[in-house]
């Protein structure tokens, strides 16, 4: 069985061995990887973006074919389609934004306006 010592420490000498523990704590932390590199300004095929953006490749050619993306293609013969993921996610955000409420009697005043 082994002896237990008991060691009586001042709070400022306790303060310092905490100093220094975490300081080799810090040492042998493993270097902080670089961030990723980002595509989201980059143009990537619509593939990769769908799955960046948690979407389907058939939801952003839709959104390609309806105006809300820029049409880009690659390729001599005007190929694959290309899309920026920050294009993508802000159409995404838009998508699914409400629109204002919409009162009902200034609406009635539009339409009867144009009728005139």
């Amino acid at each position: 069985m082994s002896a237990v010592q008991v060691v009586t420490l001042t709070r400022a000498e306790l303060e310092e061995l905490l100093e220094e523990a975490a300081a080799r704590g810090a040492a042998r932390a493993a270097p902080t990887p670089p961030p990723a590199k980002s595509h989201a300004d980059e143009l990537v095929p619509v593939a990769v973006a769908a799955k960046a953006c948690g979407c389907s490749a058939d939801t952003i050619l839709a959104m390609i074919r309806t105006g809300k993306l820029p049409e880009r293609r690659a390729g001599a013969k005007r190929g694959h389609h290309r899309v920026r993921i920050s294009e993508v996610e802000e159409a995404m955000r838009r998508r699914t934004e409400r629109p204002a409420p919409v009162d009902p009697e200034a609406a009635v005043v539009r339409m009867l306006a144009r009728r005139r």
